[in-house]
């Protein structure tokens, strides 16, 4: 491994930024879909909460299951071909309305979650080729910008869209042809870049379990962890929670929903300004761990009060403010190219998701078994404040920007 004097001085990174905006935006829009509407889902095929916490956490498990395993084959083949396995598999998503039964369903899911297996670490090899210096950040606050977008709208607008198309069916599958959009578009337009592709270094076993075993790459994962599990709790409980607990309206938890995303979607756009003048990362994991924390335990006891839409506006915020930072410090760190970005990414993923795995099926079986949502809400709450441990802990790779 070793650090790459490539500058990628092409205009052709601009495309392959829009491409990498459609595809996480694509993303963003089937991640979270169906959990506006798991009580349909449970009248449907009555199923119970945690069996229909399945449609979240099989996606969780397929992720920690396999995402190291995925992340070093996406380091070790064509990038090109990679995204387009990914894209191949996240569309399955789009045959929703041809289900009849809930495992038909879960197994596209899982399907789904197979390609964004592939996606997430081969869109950090993608960016650490065409992307350097100061652009680093900044083109990692635009996806998740683009995927948190994607989150917002699917929010917001999956009731009213199932309303219109006639079942909840033709609802998803609407979402997800939006990856059949983005997979033509990456075959006529994608493609590594030649120049940096001959300079990065396969990684062989031995330096890929290194790159696994480092105090660093867990603190990255540890620090994602936490947010995602508070993410994941508040997308998939949330509005059942509100609409079971509170009365609240399907639309009304939906659109608090997309408070939250576009909340989270503002505060990208921020950050995407301010990592121009701020080069400094930890400062930017520890203060949003402390508002995840915080704002999660407001999102349960303030939901029947006027501040619950300042407080998912709050969570929203926090839950993706640190992102672009905690993604561009594996491409700072000494030693890293394109394929060690790829395995850090996928252990990322791994250990996030093997984290948050038990979080929806804990939240849906204690609530059947204890009669009420309060006690696991709180406890995924306090998961935000992982941050603040790693963002301690982990060295400060942000550097004053250079005249390129």
């Amino acid at each position: 491994m070793h650090s790459s004097p490539y500058s990628p001085k092409t205009s052709y990174r601009f495309v392959i930024a829009i491409l990498i905006g459609t595809v996480s935006f694509s993303s963003g829009l089937n991640m979270y879909a169906s959990t506006p509407v798991f009580p349909l889902i449970m009248d449907e095929y009555d199923i119970s909460r945690g069996t229909v916490s399945l449609l979240l956490s099989s996606v969780l498990f397929t992720h920690g299951l396999l995402g190291i395993p995925i992340g070093i084959f996406v380091g070790r083949i064509n990038l090109k071909l990679s995204i387009t396995i990914g894209l191949i598999l996240a569309s399955s998503i789009s045959l929703v309305f041809l289900t009849t039964n809930f495992y038909t369903l879960l197994g596209l899911r899982t399907c789904w979650a197979l390609g964004m297996g592939f996606l997430w670490p081969a869109m950090g090899r993608l960016i650490m080729e065409w992307f350097k210096g100061r652009e680093l950040p900044i083109i990692n606050s635009i996806f998740p910008i683009a995927f948190s977008l994607g989150i917002a709208v699917s929010a917001s607008s999956i009731v009213p869209l199932y309303q219109m198309l006639g079942s909840w069916q033709n609802g998803l599958s609407f979402m997800g042809f939006t990856t059949i959009i983005g997979l033509i578009l990456w075959v006529v337009l994608g493609k590594s870049n030649v120049e940096y592709r001959d300079l990065a270094i396969k990684p062989s076993f031995k330096d890929a379990i290194k790159i696994i075993k480092s105090k660093n790459t867990f603190l990255i994962a540890l620090a994602d962890a936490g947010p995602y599990c508070l993410l994941t709790i508040s997308m998939g409980w949330f509005p059942t929670y509100y609409h079971e607990t509170l009365g609240m309206s399907l639309d009304k938890a939906g659109f608090l929903m997309g408070i939250l995303s576009f909340a989270g979607t503002l505060s990208l756009m921020i950050m995407s300004v301010l990592v121009i003048w701020v080069s400094r990362r930890r400062p930017l994991l520890i203060w949003p761990g402390i508002a995840a924390g915080i704002a999660g335990l407001g999102s349960i006891f303030l939901a029947d009060t006027p501040l619950i839409f300042i407080v998912i506006a709050v969570l929203g915020f926090a839950c993706w403010f640190y992102l672009p930072p905690l993604l561009t410090i594996p491409m700072e760190l000494p030693e890293s190219d394109s394929n060690s970005v790829a395995i850090i990414f996928a252990v990322l993923q791994s250990l996030g998701s093997l984290l948050t795995f038990i979080a929806p099926f804990i939240v849906g079986y204690t609530t059947d078994l204890l009669g009420s949502y309060i006690p696991s809400l709180v406890l995924f709450s306090a998961a935000g404040f992982s941050l603040v441990i790693s963002g301690y802990l982990l060295p400060e790779t942000g550097k004053p920007y250079t005249a390129e």
